[in-house]
């Protein structure tokens, strides 16, 4: 009769069959839950609650009643409520299977009244605790990932009234939650499905990047370039080394000791996604800078290496010389910036903006000082005969790095108004005295 909604008789029937006291405590829930059922049916939802109320207390494991309660509840707008007719049947499903599986049915009932409805927050939260308690061989699994996922982001940028917005790293949770299921042996999941949660990661970190949440923008561009180890297709390894990239660039940004092995994750994705595709030179020249500042940071033994790697790849030496002496000051010693002049030695690669960087260094413009007028003074005269050249000619670049090295090794040097002395055991290698004569 209930299925012909000939509910008015049902509910007598009902009334009358719950009263018996002949029934078991499971029979009686089942009949009250019933009466709640027909009750729902002819929108008389208080008395509904009522009856699904008393179904539940004499079987708290009653998944229709639980939904009845459920439904009567969100009808008259209490959408609070209503989520808490279902908690105890969700704490109780993980003690049996066959519950669970009952467990899952009404909540996924539950998700799609609520997504009807427009209680967006609620559904949210509802894929939130069915995901809790659905099995990790489910095949269903990501595509409740992707639903929670996708409620969320909306949740994020269109809160409802008076409710605060889902917060990013929430998503960022969702998202890591579902790069465990990829993670896992026998994970139902599909190429499609690691290329969405990739270009979704991407999204996020973009639009926190701008916001200037760097720590949190690094994180998302390293799980983006993770999601892409499950996709497919040739393009996948160009998304990743400019995600690993950027999941790097944007962890140094805040160089906490905790954020170097993060970074350094990030970057070896990118430098590992490089092996399968063409690198275009401009990524491949910024792989090399944000490896520079990984090692500065990581106070290695090896920086002198990876300043060779940089020249090697840049084509512009002077601009990358600029770039790895600025970041030298900011995060390296005195020791890091001998390093990088003694490179320039080596490769004949004086930069004249350099030079003078490492002149002000050692000596500030507000002291006098003959050694600070003597170096400027073969700078200005350098430039001046070199307006068309960014690099010196290698027998004065070799005598003024050597003059700037000394310094920043603090070692002693002998100056005359005309002549600069370097001693011995410069990296000259023992050339003797060297004259720097004036016009």
């Amino acid at each position: 009769m209930a299925k012909n909604q000939q509910f008015h008789n049902a509910l007598e029937m009902f009334n009358a069959v719950a009263s018996t006291s002949s029934l078991s405590s499971v029979d009686a829930a089942s009949m009250h839950a019933l009466r709640a059922w027909c009750l729902l049916k002819v929108e008389r939802f208080d008395e509904a609650d009522a009856a699904a109320n008393k179904a539940l207390m004499l079987d708290s494991k009653c998944a229709r009643a639980a939904y009845i309660q459920f439904s009567s509840r969100l009808e008259v707008n209490k959408p609070d409520q209503a989520l808490q007719s279902l908690e105890s049947l969700l704490k109780l499903s993980s003690v049996s299977e066959e519950l669970q599986h009952a467990a899952s049915g009404v909540v996924s009932l539950a998700i799609a009244d609520c997504m009807k409805k427009g209680f967006r927050e609620q559904g949210y939260h509802l894929i939130g605790r069915l995901l809790e308690v659905e099995d990790a061989s489910s095949q269903r699994l990501v595509l409740l990932r992707r639903s929670h996922l996708r409620l969320a982001m909306t949740l994020r940028t269109e809160p409802p009234a008076g409710q605060p917005p889902v917060s990013t790293d929430k998503c960022r949770t969702i998202l890591v939650q579902a790069l465990k299921d990829f993670e896992q042996e026998g994970a139902r999941t599909t190429s499609v499905d690691a290329e969405w949660f990739a270009r979704m990661a991407w999204n996020l970190a973009v639009e926190t990047g701008r916001n200037d949440e760097y720590d949190l923008s690094g994180a998302l561009f390293a799980l983006s370039c993770k999601f892409d180890v499950f996709s497919e297709g040739s393009s996948k390894y160009e998304r990743q080394q400019l995600s690993g990239l950027l999941g790097a660039v944007c962890t140094l940004a805040n160089d906490h000791e905790t954020n170097l092995t993060r970074a350094k994750t990030s970057l070896d994705l990118s430098f590992a996604a490089s092996q399968h595709t063409s690198v275009p030179p401009h990524l491949k020249e910024l792989q090399s800078l944000v490896l520079f500042q990984l090692a500065l940071l990581q106070r290695e033994n090896s920086l002198g290496k990876v300043v060779d790697q940089v020249l090697e790849i840049h084509s512009d030496k002077a601009a990358a010389m600029e770039v790895m002496w600025d970041l030298a000051e900011a995060h390296g010693t005195r020791d890091d910036l001998q390093v990088l002049l003694t490179e320039v030695i080596k490769r004949d690669a004086a930069s004249i903006n350099v030079l003078q960087k490492a002149v002000d260094l050692c000596y500030p413009s507000d002291r006098s000082s003959d050694m600070r007028q003597l170096l400027t003074h073969a700078l200005t005269l350098l430039t001046q005969h070199h307006e068309s050249e960014v690099w010196l000619c290698p027998a004065i670049a070799i005598l003024l790095c050597s003059c700037v090295q000394c310094l920043l090794g603090h070692i002693v040097v002998s100056c005359a108004p005309s002549t600069l002395y370097l001693p011995s055991h410069s990296v000259v290698g023992g050339a003797g005295p060297c004259d720097l004569v004036h016009d």
